[in-house]
């Protein structure tokens, strides 16, 4: 099937896959080490997932950098993952921002769920894609 299953007519991605990108990238991710956008698309793709959708498996193979940094944006735009831009002279634009978990935010979700419950809540959620 390839990649066709995961986008829509027009090329953008259907929103049942950006919430599957979503849950690996958040996945790969802990609140203390920053990473760079390629470093989570290597876990995501050689990352030992047990028990997982067989659609995560198709999905994990045909993703670039460049998606897992737009999915890592829209987790930070959520207030769900903190990007740290911490470009230097001379260094990588692939290395130029970095991401984690974010720490101790304290927003209101769905159902009156606080941010600190949210990993288990959107990984019961995206699961189920």
């Amino acid at each position: 099937m390839g990649y066709e299953q995961f986008r829509q007519p027009d090329g953008s991605l259907k929103e049942e896959t950006v919430d599957m990108l979503k849950a690996m990238a958040y996945m790969c991710l802990d609140e203390v080490s920053e990473i760079p956008a390629h470093e989570v698309l290597l876990q995501i793709q050689c990352q030992d997932w047990d028990h997982i959708p067989s659609r995560w498996l198709e999905l994990r193979a045909l993703v670039n950098v460049e998606i897992v940094a737009y999915i890592l944006e829209e987790l930070a735009r959520g207030g769900i993952v903190d990007a740290v831009r911490r470009g230097e002279p001379g260094m990588l634009a692939v290395d130029a921002v970095v991401y984690r978990k974010s720490r101790g935010v304290k927003q209101k979700e769905e159902h009156g769920v606080t941010s600190s419950k949210r990993p288990s809540v959107l990984k019961d959620r995206w699961l189920r894609c």
